[in-house]
């Protein structure tokens, strides 16, 4: 059986997640970064893994621009870039 990772169930679970983790929102970001503001990301690896789990990204940050330096997989040592992504403010 293949996981199907756009599936309903799975957008559901990570919504729920999501709202646990942030809820209505940062305040001091609220405050202090004005609406409509943009950002970009990179991840840095801080030790020794092995990527996976790509495929949900782009359901995690909202966007569909995400740059992956190293497909599912692929052994990273620390300090590695393994992908980053443009965006709005409110999804960082």
């Amino acid at each position: 059986m293949s996981l199907q990772w756009d599936d309903p169930s799975i957008r559901e679970l990570i919504q729920r997640a999501l709202d646990e983790d942030i809820g209505a929102g940062d305040v001091t970001t609220e405050a202090c970064v004005p609406a409509g503001a943009t950002a970009s990301g990179i991840f840095v690896t801080r030790q020794p893994l092995v990527l996976a789990g790509t495929q949900l990204l782009p359901l995690i940050y909202g966007c569909d621009d995400v740059e992956l330096f190293h497909p599912d997989g692929c052994e990273l040592e620390p300090r590695c870039r393994s992908h980053g992504f443009p965006g709005r403010q409110e999804n960082c």
